[in-house]
């Protein structure tokens, strides 16, 4: 079951409908900062101790900071989920496992009526948090089921690799029918260098059989013409 915003009244209500084991150990236990939820809406960007946030999480990451200098996390457990009412050190932690930093944090598990227990107001059931003013960095879940946000930034990969592919088939096709119209204009080249070769040579081809008649003809009259320039040559030197 989901928390809605509620009062500290309320709020003891509810644990008194809980089981007492269930609610209180007092002992350290390791948590993925994604398995703990919020119990405000809006926060503060800074620390208690008057540092941003983000410049906690850039400290920490250049090792100018240890994570213990900003305090343990106390968490309770409620209708199956674990809270928290230091929402500022949450914020830190969950930035600090998307960067890989860090993947479990020693916790303290309290009762939920204890130390900074104030009026439960996320509308969300403690999957996300804002500040009151500015923009928080992501930080919904990434252990566990996953929020609308990244939700829709998947789908938005996913359509966008369908396009990159449908793409990838158009530029195929193209390439294809690219290729297939070379070989046909080559094809065509070729076919117009041979036409034009035979009709160039064509004449010259007439020409040669024509001589190859000629000559053909001179060899069959050769001996008729001897024997008629002997006969004429006969005749004049007699008269």
């Amino acid at each position: 079951m989901e928390l809605s915003p509620m009062s500290v009244e309320d709020l003891e209500m509810l644990v008194q409908d809980q089981p007492e084991s269930t609610l209180i150990n007092h002992e350290y236990i390791f948590l993925r900062p994604s398995d703990i939820r919020f119990t405000r809406q809006f926060i503060a960007p800074e620390l208690r101790s008057g540092i941003l946030i983000q410049d906690a999480v850039d400290g920490i990451l250049n090792k100018e900071f240890e994570p213990e200098k900003f305090g343990t996390l106390k968490v309770f457990k409620l209708n199956g989920n674990w809270y928290t009412w230091y929402n500022q050190r949450l914020y830190l932690n969950r930035l600090l496992e998307r960067e890989g930093f860090l993947n479990f944090v020693p916790v303290q598990w309290v009762h939920p009526i204890s130390k900074g227990c104030k009026d439960f107001t996320s509308i969300n059931d403690g999957i996300v948090v804002e500040f009151r003013e500015g923009q928080t960095l992501s930080h919904g879940p990434i252990n566990g089921s996953k929020s609308d946000s990244s939700e829709k930034e998947e789908e938005e990969i996913i359509e966008d690799g369908h396009e990159e592919n449908e793409n990838e088939g158009e530029d195929e096709q193209v390439m294809k029918v690219q290729e297939e119209l070379k070989k046909e204009i080559s094809a065509l080249e070729t076919r117009t260098v041979d036409v034009a070769a035979q009709t160039e040579y064509q004449p010259l081809r007439s020409d040669v059989w024509e001589l190859e008649n000629f000559s053909n003809s001179l060899d069959i009259l050769n001996p008729f013409i001897l024997i008629a320039l002997f006969f004429v040559l006969l005749g004049w030197y007699l008269f």
